[in-house]
């Protein structure tokens, strides 16, 4: 009678918890506070339903307090209360006990607007390609100033579901830019993102570790397939400036790399994927003057096709956060973070070139598809040690290594070439022996290089960040010492490197591009950055000629951040 007494007990424990399950699965489809349940989940449910009654307030280490309400011969009344917008977990499977300690109280997401502002600026001396002239006049060499980047964004989550983003400011700003317009270029919206998020995360489930979300979004936004760099967080370059190659569209069907797009993205696991469906700008609303149709492929401006994006990435230390579509380019020594990535972007009918008729007579139109993919690894981490939060506030910082490779296969359609220089210093191009550049790969002059084009391209980056350790008694010291922490201040010298090397079908030679240079960053708002780049200078003429040449730079940039 015993033995059926606890049996009896128990079957009718297990019913009240599945009938707490199926009336939480039918109370709607996003489940109780949000998160959706299930008969398997029905432990879950009650958990969800009773922790509000339980749980009144939380010590000063951002701990809720537990009890063994089983050994203690206290009760389930003696917690009460609720707390909202936490982790919340209670280990049903011993009834009454609490497993110690329970997790530190963490919001998954901070409700409110943050407001940012960026500002990069440029110092730098050149050596320009063959042919290069400024405002009619012939240089071969120059010095210019400028604004590389200023932006301004709002990052808003109006709650725990519903996340804005909105970016403006201007790019390539220096004294060639509005040649022959108006100076006072005007700031142009880069991001208009609204986004949702329609899970809030999964739970272990009797030993499980299925842990992921999913967001779906869309408006005027970066999100893009391809590679890391596709979507830079130009707030955390680690080289000077991010490898532009790799937004493939840049300028030409697209808004400095912006897209009117919808997206799903999410995580499962390890797991971090994004996939988008675009409507591309056509190559008419680009500002540019639209090349003939030619024998190498250009964008066309007939028709109009729709864009595919994908990328799918495992993160095998710690997981990056993706808030916003934009990647980091390094931590700093914040994370343990070893990615691999592939991407991709397809549309049809992308652009169009000419090829001749049967037997030599007449020319056909040919409509070609872009096809871009690549597949790369980004390691970011810190050496030694990572330091606690004290040691962090002590000014303690730990050595940091940065590493990122990448191959990328860019098929635009037959020979396609185009020409580009960052923030180019020049203005047009004349004839250099008694030769004429081409029209439809771009303005060659300048700092220009053929950057983007259909072949093979490898890109690699190394950087070194050297950290600050300070023994046991110096830490003792500064944790209670203004004075050191002033005196040590928050400065970090980072050495950095990176390779591009292109194998593009248009040209008769590969060309590579060589980056060496140091940042001094000083905490999270400001860092000088030095580099010396040395560049191939190319010149493609009507007669299919080309010349080869290498020219240097010096850079000098000085990047400004703040938040509120």
């Amino acid at each position: 009678m015993l033995i059926l007494n606890v049996v009896v007990r128990n079957i009718i424990l297990f019913s009240c918890f599945l009938g707490i399950g199926l009336v939480s699965s039918l109370a709607g489809a996003s489940g109780i506070n949000g998160k959706p349940t299930s008969v398997y989940g029905c432990l879950d449910a009650l958990n969800e339903l009773l922790l509000p009654l339980m749980i009144n307030e939380v010590d000063e280490r951002g701990y809720i307090p537990y009890w063994s309400v089983s050994e203690k011969g206290g009760s389930m009344e003696e917690l009460r209360g609720s707390v909202q917008g936490i982790e919340r977990y209670i280990d049903l499977n011993h009834w009454g006990t609490l497993p110690p300690p329970i997790a530190p109280v963490q919001k998954l997401y901070r409700q409110g607007i943050t407001v940012t502002a960026l500002n990069q600026t440029w110092l730098r001396y050149a050596q320009y390609n063959p042919g290069t002239e400024l405002l009619g006049e012939r240089v071969s060499q120059g010095v210019d100033l400028g604004l590389r980047r200023t932006r301004f964004q709002v990052i808003g989550n109006l709650s725990e579901r519903v996340f804005v983003y909105f970016q403006l400011g201007q790019n390539n700003f220096n004294a060639a830019t509005a040649v022959g317009g108006n100076r006072k270029q005007s700031f142009f919206i880069h991001d208009a993102v609204s986004e949702y998020r329609f899970t809030s995360g999964g739970k272990g489930r009797w030993g499980s570790k299925i842990i992921g979300e999913h967001h779906i979004g869309g408006g005027l936004t970066i999100m893009n397939g391809l590679s890391r760099f596709s979507q830079p967080s130009i707030g955390t370059i680690m080289t000077l400036d991010v490898p532009v190659f790799a937004q493939a569209t840049v300028d030409q069907t697209d808004l400095f790399s912006r897209k009117l797009s919808v997206y799903y993205r999410g995580s499962l696991n390890k797991w971090d994927y994004r996939f988008v469906f675009t409507d591309p700008f056509p190559i008419n609303s680009a500002g540019i003057s639209i090349p003939a149709i030619s024998k190498h492929a250009t964008f066309s401006p007939y028709g109009h096709r729709k864009q595919y994006q994908g990328l799918v990435m495992y993160q095998f230390f710690e997981k990056e956060s993706m808030q916003t579509p934009y990647m980091t380019g390094t931590y700093l020594g914040k994370k343990k973070v070893l990615n691999i990535s592939a991407g991709v972007i397809v549309q049809q009918r992308a652009t169009w070139n000419y090829q001749d008729g049967f037997n030599g007579v007449g020319r056909d139109t040919v409509f070609n598809a872009m096809r871009l993919w690549s597949a790369d690894a980004f390691l970011d981490m810190p050496l030694f040690f990572k330091p606690s939060p004290s040691d962090i506030s002590a000014g303690e910082k730990p050595d940091c290594l940065s590493a990122y490779l990448g191959y990328f296969n860019t098929n635009y359609g037959k020979d396609y070439l185009r020409f580009n220089g960052l923030m180019n210093p020049a203005t047009s191009m004349g004839a250099v022996g008694g030769k004429t550049a081409v029209m439809d790969a771009g303005g060659q002059y300048g700092n220009a290089l053929p950057m983007f084009g259909t072949g093979r391209v490898v890109y690699a980056q190394l950087g070194y960040l050297f950290g600050r350790k300070l023994n046991n008694e110096r830490a003792t010291v500064a944790v209670r010492s203004n004075d050191y922490r002033k005196s040590v201040g928050l400065d970090q010298w980072q050495l950095f490197g990176s390779f591009t090397g292109a194998n593009y079908d248009r040209l008769y030679r590969k060309i590579a591009t060589y980056v060496l240079g140091v940042n001094l960053i000083h905490g999270p708002s400001a860092k000088w950055s030095l580099c010396v780049e040395n560049r191939p200078s190319v010149q493609v003429f009507g007669d299919d000629s080309q010349r080869y040449s290498r020219k240097n730079a010096v850079i000098l940039q000085y990047q400004v951040f703040f938040s509120n």
